[in-house]
């Protein structure tokens, strides 16, 4: 469920921004008597930088009025060799967090952006054909762990302990450095990134000039992942390791730092593995672990024409996010990067629809969104930051 972002320059989303966003109809919701807005809830710009951790100052500087970067932090690049960490970049950027009053999603991403050294650790892995259509390696073989690997949850959790003992140094102005940190989505056993989605790819011939060019992906795919066990035994497996992964999670993070599950689809389950960790994991530490979904989009119809809402799209989705907000848990969305929001009016009518429906937390868009939607985001005086802001006061 995953989606890559909306390819640059943008369709007639940006052309129509300005005048659509005038025209917007929005949302309002009542907020408790003598309760302020939640200044650490809002809008999030969601980076993308599998070649380094992501510089989370770039954003702030670009929009002042952003409540959270959500930056991304390579594990190969956090811990290049194992046990040796380079929290250059991530201190720069809780300082500058902490300057402006402002918070981080600390994003690793693990799968692909594992490091190689866990492999001589003893940690098995699997080579397969990138599954994301406008990644840098879509089609090109990619190594990753299996997500269920000892060796790879072992080192998973002397990772997230290394992290937790950063967040308890001092911030340089009477904190730590925690305290400048939203929340940690789990990643151990992603492939692509920090989200549950695991597949074996669309059904179509790898293009020309890949390492898998003529080859049907999912057919590929699913060849290799199936010699390791079954389609059964593999969504078992898997949802087996997100359970170890938000154990480790809870284990090792301070009590006051929520990681989050970005729920998705193993290997073509319906999301039923998804529904299943809602449903027993979160109840019992809603303040702790988040839920949220990246593919927040209207139901649209093969002509164009805007349907229904996110709900319609993608109705186990919504169950999940309802029943995750019935039981008090914390809920945050990524707005998708696909057809379904590259105009104006269907991305505004996905978000308006979903604010006061679901009351997220913070709502991620990729940066050429924030850009070109910074008024009806941001800076309007009934921005979606600001309805956020009010929901959770």
């Amino acid at each position: 469920m995953a989606h890559p972002p909306v390819p640059s320059p943008l369709t007639r989303a940006l052309a129509a921004a300005i005048a659509l966003a005038a025209a917007v109809a929005t949302v309002s919701c009542d907020r408790s008597a003598g309760s302020p807005p939640d200044t650490y809830a809002g809008v999030s710009v969601r980076q993308r930088s599998p070649d380094a951790i992501s510089d989370t100052t770039v954003e702030f500087a670009q929009h002042p009025s952003l409540a959270i970067v959500s930056g991304m932090v390579p594990w190969n690049l956090l811990e290049p060799q194992d046990d040796a960490f380079d929290w250059t970049q991530l201190d720069a950027n809780v300082a500058d967090a902490r300057d402006r009053d402002r918070r981080i999603i600390l994003r690793i991403m693990a799968g692909r952006l594992s490091p190689q050294w866990l492999t001589a650790a003893g940690m098995a892995s699997i080579e397969i054909l990138g599954t994301d259509p406008n990644a840098f390696d879509f089609c090109q073989l990619i190594q990753v762990p299996l997500p269920w690997d000892p060796v790879l949850e072992a080192e998973y959790r002397e990772l997230l302990a290394a992290v937790a003992e950063w967040m308890e140094e001092p911030d340089g102005d009477g904190g730590t450095k925690g305290d400048h940190v939203l929340a940690v989505p789990i990643s151990m056993p992603s492939v692509l990134g920090s989200e549950m989605q695991i597949g074996f790819g669309q059904d179509l011939a790898c293009p020309a000039g890949t390492e898998g060019a003529g080859l049907n992906l999912a057919g590929t795919n699913r060849e290799r992942w199936t010699a390791v066990g079954s389609v059964a035994d593999l969504r078992a497996w898997t949802e087996e390791a997100w359970r170890a992964a938000i154990a480790i999670h809870l284990d090792e993070l301070p009590d006051e730092i929520p990681s989050v599950i970005a729920y998705g689809g193993i290997f073509g389950d319906s999301l039923s593995a998804a529904v299943h960790l809602a449903e027993t994991e979160v109840p019992p530490e809603t303040d702790r672990l988040w839920s949220m979904f990246t593919n927040l989009q209207p139901a649209v119809s093969a002509n164009g024409t805007t349907e229904g809402p996110w709900a319609d799209w993608c109705p186990v989705c919504d169950q999940i996010l309802t029943g995750v907000r019935d039981v008090g848990g914390v809920v945050g969305l990524q707005l998708a990067a696909t057809e379904g929001v590259d105009e104006a009016d269907e991305l505004m009518y996905a978000i308006d629809e979903a604010v006061p429906r679901y009351e997220p937390r913070f709502l991620e868009v990729n940066p050429e969104i924030a850009a070109a939607f910074e008024g009806y985001l941001l800076t309007d005086p009934d921005s979606v930051q600001e309805r956020i802001r009010d929901a959770t006061g």
